[in-house]
């Protein structure tokens, strides 16, 4: 059986009625789950971005019945324990809220709890010291503020001092890299699960060569950890399975 980490760039067409994987789903052929990371910022406004980063309350978009059609449909969900991201909050039918991802969380299928989380933070560290993507390449944005003339204040975090620099560097540029921040830690709960594919059609082409997504730094964690990303068209034609 495959497991297959899915972004959410492709999930609405790997879970579609009919469509490939999901038969290979059906068949017990293939497992699906999304890393938490992906669902906290597909559940978050534009500026819900801008407002984690600020310490406020994120605004949400979290929509869960379509989450719930996916859930019913196979998938389940990565968790990754870094601190600070607000997990999506749903609500049962009596109208009680609980923890999304922690609700419908994927068994420990490879690895106990306390190596999966080893193995969570042996990826970041990869991610952002020897790759210098992720939350690293974000953070840097710090540097780019005050030679642009912005003011960086040592005595607060380096979120707090992008949140309150947007119209230095523009917003666009900070979410980008906060998106790609996202994909570094969800690559990380791929990792740590030890899942076989990790598939999106994210090539980076927005975020540029320091992307942890980019074509030189996937050919590195795939020669380093071993970390295999395929499209969408590969995964559903014969390629993984």
């Amino acid at each position: 059986m495959a497991r297959i980490t899915i972004d959410t760039n492709v999930l609405g067409r790997a879970m579609r009625d009919g469509g490939p994987l999901r038969s290979k789903i059906k068949s017990g052929l293939a497992e699906v789950f999304v890393a938490e990371p992906s669902l906290t910022l597909d559940g978050l406004l534009r500026n819900g971005k801008i407002d984690l980063l600020a310490l406020k309350n994120p605004r949400q978009a979290f929509k869960q019945s379509r989450w719930d059609g996916f859930v019913k449909n196979g998938v389940s969900f990565l968790i990754s324990p870094r601190i600070g991201l607000p997990r999506p909050m749903g609500r049962d039918a009596n109208g009680n809220e609980f923890e999304y991802t922690l609700r419908h969380a994927a068994m420990e299928h490879t690895y106990d709890q306390e190596e999966r989380q080893q193995r969570y933070f042996k990826a970041l560290r990869y991610i952002e010291e020897e790759l210098d993507a992720g939350q690293a390449w974000l953070k840097s944005i710090e540097s780019q503020i005050v030679a642009a003339g912005g003011f960086c204040d040592a005595h607060e975090p380096w979120f707090i001092n992008l949140a309150s620099n947007l119209d230095v560097l523009g917003e666009c540029k900070i979410l980008k890299r906060f998106g790609d921040w996202a994909d570094a830690d969800a690559l990380a709960a791929h990792y740590a699960y030890g899942n076989d594919f990790f598939c999106t059609d994210d090539q980076a082409s927005g975020a540029g060569a320091r992307s942890v997504l980019s074509r030189a730094n996937r050919e590195k964690l795939g020669n380093d950890l071993g970390i295999r990303i395929a499209n969408l068209d590969w995964v559903e034609n014969g390629g993984c399975i």
